[in-house]
């Protein structure tokens, strides 16, 4: 894990890990990296409508939790969804942007858009339930 800066989990387990951040979504085009902020060991790229690949610098054994927060400008029914394939080998997530329909929709580009998201993750093998 020596290509990062992580930050510490206080935890029951061991080797637990948060790493976290903020991106600003640029309607149907590219993001712009050198806006991000937060925590080192991730990068964001736009997929597709309403889709956003987090890509961890390092694969981790487990997924504990995740969230993620939508700041826009103007009223709008836009919520996070996670799309997780595996809690396992963990190396990237998608993040879907969603209107109350359910159906995938872009982030304006606008200065005030944001999307700010915090992952647990862990590198131990004991199972704890705490």
């Amino acid at each position: 894990m020596g290509t990062q800066n992580t930050e510490h989990s206080w935890s029951v387990g061991k080797k637990r890990y948060t790493i976290q951040g903020i991106f600003f979504p640029n309607g149907s085009s590219a993001i712009d990296a050198t806006k991000n902020r937060g925590s080192a060991g991730w990068s964001v790229a736009y997929t597709s409508t309403g889709l956003f690949t987090i890509t961890l610098a390092d694969t981790w054994l487990s997924l504990i939790s995740y969230q993620a927060n939508f700041s826009v400008s103007a009223a709008t029914a836009v919520f996070p969804q996670w799309k997780i394939g595996t809690y396992s080998s963990v190396s990237s997530l998608i993040l879907e942007s969603v209107n109350g329909s359910g159906t995938l929709t872009d982030i304006a580009a606008n200065a005030s858009n944001s999307i700010s998201f915090r992952i647990c993750l862990s590198q131990d093998t004991v199972v704890t339930n705490g």
